[in-house]
Formats: structure tokens, C-alpha cells, sequence
């Protein structure tokens, strides 16, 4: 065996468990169950958030005589989160009319746009994000309008706490 090889393995072994190593099992198998298990977590959870947030969606855009299926596909032509925005908001936005991904674009950006004017912050959403129909980026931006237009009092299960500190000299 060539020196290199060598002096490789003992270096590998020196910061490594030796029964893995020795039978060249990677140490991250150790860890897969627990992965699994997270992973399972996250997509549930993602899960029970669209649920929730298409229901809360929908009760408000049936004012609007408009109702989502699916929350990932119905925003991305922009014309549902603009209705979802009028109705909160009590005003009239512009909207394109045509279908294409340039008018889906458009429709996003005037939403997003909107939501600025209303110094409403939102950290790294774009048009695209939502026309591309991300689930992460979605999820985050109806939480954001939630937390803006819903009123204080009614968001069920979400505990606020304002904590006070004051310093002593």
C-alpha cells in the first residue's frame, strides 16, 4: 500500500469510533433514523400549515365569491392573492389579465408591491418564488398577511408574550 493511503487512515481513525470505521460504515448512518424522523416532522407540519392557511384564505376570499383547492397552485397567476388583499384591505388593486408567466409575474409583483406600501417586510420572497409555486416562500407569505390583517385577539394558538427588562446600573 502506498505511504499516502496509510497515513490517510490512521489520520481517519484518530478522530473517528473505531467499530465504524473499521467496517467502513460512514458515521452519518448513525444519525439517518433521527433524519427520517425529522423530515417526517417538517412534512407534516407543512401539511396541517397549508391546510390551515388555504381554510383561512378561503374565508376570506369567498367574500370575493373565489375559493382555493390547492393553496401552492391557486396563488401563482396572482389573481387570487390579489383579490385576498383587496378583501383585507378594503381597496382596489390593478391586475393583468392575460395568462402568461409575464402577466403571472406582474399580478405577484403588484401584490408584493402592495404589501411594501403597507410597510408590510417581507425578507426574501419574490414574484417568481410565488409564480414558481415554492411551499416554503407561500407558507411564509400568507403567515405574513396574517399576522398583518388579522386582528390581535382572534389568532388562536399563538401565545404573544411582551417581556420588559429593565437595566440596573
Amino acid at each position: 500500500m502506498p505511504p499516502n493511503k496509510s497515513k490517510k487512515k490512521q489520520g481517519a481513525s484518530k478522530y473517528a469510533c473505531f467499530s465504524c470505521c473499521s467496517t467502513g460504515t460512514p458515521m452519518d448512518s448513525i444519525s439517518k433514523p433521527y433524519d427520517v424522523r425529522r423530515q417526517e416532522h417538517i412534512d407534516e407540519r407543512d401539511a396541517i400549515q397549508k391546510k390551515t392557511f388555504t381554510k383561512w384564505v378561503n374565508k376570506h376570499l369567498k367574500k370575493a365569491n373565489k375559493e382555493l383547492r390547492d393553496l401552492f397552485v391557486d396563488l401563482r397567476d396572482g389573481h387570487n392573492l390579489i383579490s385576498l388583499l383587496e378583501v383585507l384591505s378594503g381597496e382596489t388593486l390593478p391586475r393583468e389579465k392575460g395568462s402568461m408567466r409575464f402577466h403571472m409575474l406582474q399580478n405577484v409583483q403588484i401584490a408584493l408591491d402592495f404589501l411594501r406600501y403597507r410597510k408590510i417586510k417581507l425578507v426574501n420572497i419574490r414574484a417568481e418564488d410565488i409564480v414558481d409555486g415554492n411551499p416554503k416562500l407561500i407558507l411564509g407569505l400568507i403567515w405574513t398577511i396574517i399576522l398583518h390583517f388579522q386582528n390581535p385577539g382572534c389568532i388562536s394558538g399563538v401565545n404573544v408574550t411582551v417581556v420588559s427588562t429593565t437595566l440596573a446600573a
